[in-house]
């Protein structure tokens, strides 16, 4: 048996590992962990698991059909994709039945136009202000949570985002409920995990590190997120 944490939640997943397979949150109910033999060999059957309980299984046919077989009522969907593509359809059903409220953006409608910047929460700057470039390598907005993914595999996670200015120059967010941040130690041949999130609780920020949770003044300019 293998441990995750879930980087939307925080929540401590159990999971047994296997050669294809997906992971749910049991709390969130978001997946964090997708692993399979892509490029190696057959994507399939893989199975998807809410926590330690098995929730499903994608399989393909002697025709290549992918099929999603869900557990609990025994029915089988017939995947419009094929492969891995056909894994990330099957999730994303998977997602709905467990959130049948879930939201999802199209990120055809939704592209940050600037390449990367410096960073700066609430206020906060990570780094000294305008001395980083942190470079966008990829990005996705699901279930009112926008994922930005930089260079140096920083990951940043903004929970309902409102109020965003997306232009050439400037990216930033006005409101946003939680955000977090993520990255590995620079310079740190270990590659230690540190982890900063804010938390916006009646017109109050908190910001909680390894050094403990503190109250944020407000500073102009105040936005939840800036990268500029």
């Amino acid at each position: 048996m293998h441990t995750i944490e879930c980087k939307y939640c925080d929540c401590k997943v159990s999971y047994m590992p296997c050669a294809n397979f997906i992971v749910f949150c049991p709390e969130c109910k978001r997946e964090i962990f997708l692993e399979c033999e892509y490029g190696y060999g057959p994507v399939t059957p893989c199975s998807i698991f809410l926590g330690e309980d098995s929730i499903g299984t994608v399989t393909a046919n002697n025709k290549n059909e992918y099929l999603l077989k869900i557990e609990s009522d025994n029915q089988q969907i017939k995947l419009k994709e094929s492969y891995l593509e056909a894994l990330h359809e099957a999730s994303k059903i998977m997602r709905k039945i467990l959130i049948p409220t879930t939201k999802n953006k199209d990120l055809n409608s939704f592209k940050i136009r600037k390449q990367g910047g410096s960073l700066c929460f609430f206020g906060d700057w990570f780094g000294k202000p305008w001395d980083n470039f942190h470079r966008i390598k990829n990005y996705s907005y699901q279930d009112d949570v926008l994922e930005i993914v930089f260079d140096e595999w920083e990951r940043l996670l903004v929970f309902e985002p409102l109020g965003m200015i997306n232009t050439d120059k400037e990216f930033s967010i006005k409101q946003a409920k939680m955000v977090k941040l993520s990255w590995y130690s620079y310079n740190n041949s270990e590659k230690e995990l540190n982890k900063i999130s804010y938390e916006l609780i009646d017109g109050s920020v908190y910001k909680i590190s390894k050094y403990g949770r503190e109250h944020l003044e407000r500073k102009e300019p105040y936005f939840s997120v800036l990268l500029g």
